[in-house]
C-alpha cells in the first residue's frame, strides 16, 4: 500500500512539473510544439522548440498560440494591444494582466512584437506598506469519495487570502454536506500566517482543524510552526517548501464506524466486525510537518499542488501524509471551474479496520469575492 502511496504521489507532482511547458504551438497539420516564442512579424512565427532548435513558421500555419509571459503587440492598424497569448482551438486571444477579459486576435493582423518592459517600482509610503484587501472565494461543487465507504455529496468551500507587505494570511475550510445524520461528516479549516523576514526564510505559524467520521476521527487539532522559503516567485509560477514541527490531538471514536442504516442486521455484522477495537481513543503527537507547494499558470488555467507530511516523533515510524491537486479554469472575471483531487494516507490508522487510502475527486464552481 505504502508503494502504491509513492507512485500517486509520484504521478501527481509529475504531472505538475510537467506543466511548466513555457509557451505552446500549435499548427494547422496537427503538430503541437512546446518552447518559447522569439518573434512575431511580418506574417512570421519564429519560435525556439529547445534541443529540436528554432523553427521558422507562416502565421497560416498556426491554428494557435499561447505564451507563458506577455508582450506589447502592434496591430496593421496602428493600435496596441498588451498581454500574453491564449490559445483554444483555432483562436488565439490576448489576455490583459490587469485580469480583464480576452479579446480575440488575428495572427496576420500583427506587424510586430515587444516583451512587455519590466515596470519600475514604486518608491515606499512613508505610512509603510500598502495594505490590499482581503480576498474570498467561495466554491461549491459535487465529489465522489473512496475510503471506508464509497459515496458521492456536495461540498462547500471558502477561502481567504490577506496580503499586507510581507505580512500573509491564508485560510482555507472544506465542508462536506452529506449524512444529516452526522453532519458535518467531513470538515477540514486551515489557517496560515507567515510574517516578514529580512532573509529568503519566512516564520510560518499555522491552525488546523479536522473531523472524518469516516475514519473515525470525531476531531483533531494542531499547531504548526515552521519555516518557509520560496524558491520559485513569478506571477504564472511558484515553488515553495515549508519545514517545521506538528502538534495534533486527536479523538476517535468507533462508533462512527457503524453505519445507521436501517437495516438491523447489517449493523449487527457492523458492529461485530469492530468489536475487538477499542470504542473511544485520545491521542497526542508531536510530528515533523514538511509541505511543498506549487502552482503554474497554464494558457486559461491555473495547476496546484501541495503537497504535506507528517512523519510522527512522539509514534517512530507513522507517517501521515495528504496530497491536494487542483485546475483551476475562468469561467468569467469571478467565475471559475474548478476540478480537484484530495488523497489522505495514514501509515498506522487508529482502527485497524479502516482503510490507509481516502481519496475523493470533485468538480465545483468558485467565485471571487
Amino acid at each position: 500500500m505504502y508503494h502504491r502511496f509513492l507512485m500517486l504521489m509520484g504521478v501527481s507532482l509529475t504531472a505538475a512539473l510537467a506543466a511548466a511547458q513555457g509557451d505552446f504551438l500549435s499548427l494547422t497539420r496537427g503538430d503541437h510544439v512546446s518552447g518559447t516564442l522569439l518573434d512575431l512579424s511580418g506574417g512570421i512565427v519564429v519560435f525556439d522548440t529547445g534541443l529540436a532548435g528554432q523553427i521558422v513558421v507562416p502565421v497560416s500555419q498556426v491554428r494557435s498560440l499561447s505564451t507563458e509571459n506577455p508582450f506589447l503587440v502592434h496591430l496593421n492598424d496602428g493600435s496596441q494591444l498588451e498581454g500574453r497569448f491564449t490559445g483554444s482551438g483555432v483562436t488565439t486571444r490576448i489576455a490583459p494582466e490587469s485580469g480583464g477579459e480576452a479579446a480575440a486576435i488575428s495572427l496576420a493582423a500583427i506587424t510586430r512584437i515587444e516583451p512587455v518592459p519590466e515596470r519600475p517600482s514604486e518608491p515606499p509610503s512613508p505610512e509603510g506598506p500598502s495594505r490590499s484587501p482581503a480576498q474570498f472565494s467561495w466554491e461549491t461543487g459535487y465529489l465522489h469519495r473512496w475510503a471506508n465507504e464509497e459515496y458521492d455529496a456536495a461540498f462547500a468551500r471558502l477561502t481567504l487570502r490577506k496580503q499586507a507587505g510581507g505580512f500573509g494570511l491564508f485560510s482555507e475550510n472544506l465542508l462536506e454536506l452529506a449524512d444529516e445524520e452526522r453532519f458535518p461528516r467531513l470538515f477540514r479549516s486551515t489557517l496560515d500566517w507567515r510574517f516578514p523576514s529580512a532573509s529568503g526564510l519566512q516564520p510560518e505559524l499555522g491552525i488546523e482543524a479536522e473531523r472524518d467520521l469516516d475514519e473515525g476521527l470525531e476531531f483533531r487539532g494542531s499547531l504548526n510552526a515552521g519555516i518557509t522559503r520560496v524558491l520559485i516567485d513569478e506571477p504564472n509560477r511558484l515553488l515553495e517548501v515549508t519545514g517545521g514541527l506538528n502538534a495534533a490531538f486527536e479523538y476517535y471514536d468507533a462508533g462512527e464506524l457503524w453505519q445507521d442504516s436501517g437495516n438491523r442486521l447489517r449493523e449487527r455484522i457492523q458492529r461485530l466486525y469492530y468489536a475487538d477495537e477499542r470504542r473511544r481513543e485520545q491521542d497526542q503527537d508531536i510530528n515533523l510537518r514538511l509541505r511543498l507547494r506549487f502552482r503554474q499558470v497554464i494558457r486559461n488555467g491555473a495547476l496546484t499542488q501541495t503537497f504535506s507530511l507528517y512523519p510522527g516523533l512522539t509514534g517512530f515510524g507513522e507517517v501521515r501524509a495528504r496530497s491536494e491537486s487542483s485546475f483551476r479554469m475562468p469561467v468569467t472575471s469571478q467565475l471559475n471551474f474548478r476540478l480537484h483531487l484530495l488523497l489522505d494516507y495514514d501509515d498506522e490508522p487508529e482502527f485497524e479496520s479502516t482503510d490507509r487510502f481516502r481519496t475523493s475527486i470533485g468538480a465545483g464552481f468558485e467565485w471571487d469575492f
